[in-house]
């Protein structure tokens, strides 16, 4: 009787120590850091292009996170941060853009995000490509959109989407791009052999100079195939 008496009595100062251990990670005043989706697929994109993607970035503590600093796994991949001070509930845009250049096949890369977060100190995001590789779902002509010279809004361009495949497919856009691109197509499900066209239309001005985005499309097969456009073009904006 005494052995069980004691037993209890032991299992309960483990599971109270534990509990004490806890409740002062719960109650800290500490900035804490939340990626909600840590991994980006860009499916299918062209050699010799640049494709984006914007990771979102919270600071989910009850105090000010701090991010301190951003590291890319290689060269090919840029990563600025729009704010690197974050009050409580506050967000920023981690915008990762990937260089294909001279890659064959399947890359996969890395970002690492490091903040004062005394939980969670080292963070990272990956993404996901397939480079210069044909699709037998799919094909996209051109797969690389390239303005001239813009002079004057609005700036437009098309993609002719075909289905090569031998079975109907449907397509989305699983990311639009920046607030200055503006995408427009009537016909979203494909028979074999047919084809439908993306307007890609530039409504407002993007950044003076040269600029570059993307958007991603993601069909209904069973693979999930995803596809990204990049487009770039130069601005020149008025005096």
């Amino acid at each position: 009787m005494k052995r069980a008496i004691f037993t209890v009595l032991a299992l309960a100062l483990v599971f109270g120590l534990a509990a004490s251990q806890d409740e002062p990670q719960q109650d800290i005043k500490a900035g804490r850091l939340e990626i909600s989706q840590k991994v980006w697929d860009f499916g299918f994109i062209p050699r010799g292009a640049k494709v984006t993607h914007n990771f979102l970035l919270k600071n989910v503590g009850n105090d000010t996170l701090k991010i301190t600093n951003v590291r890319k796994s290689c060269g090919c991949t840029a990563a600025p941060l729009r704010k690197t001070v974050l009050p409580p509930g506050d967000t920023t845009i981690l915008e990762v853009t990937f260089s294909s250049g001279s890659y064959q096949g399947p890359v996969s890369k890395a970002v690492y995000v490091e903040s004062n977060d005394p939980i969670e100190p080292f963070m990272d995001v990956s993404f996901q490509a397939t480079v210069s590789v044909p699709s037998k779902l799919l094909s996209f002509d051109p797969f690389f959109i390239k303005f001239d010279t813009i002079r004057q809004l609005p700036a437009k361009a098309s993609i002719k989407v075909l289905n090569v495949d031998s079975q109907a497919v449907s397509f989305s856009i699983a990311e639009q791009p920046f607030d200055y691109v503006n995408l427009k197509t009537r016909k979203k499900k494909l028979a074999p052999g047919k084809e439908a066209e993306i307007e890609v239309v530039l409504a407002k001005a993007p950044p003076a100079g040269e600029f570059g985005t993307s958007f991603t499309v993601v069909c209904d097969d069973e693979k999930k195939s995803r596809f990204s456009i990049p487009i770039q073009g130069f601005y020149l904006s008025p005096k």
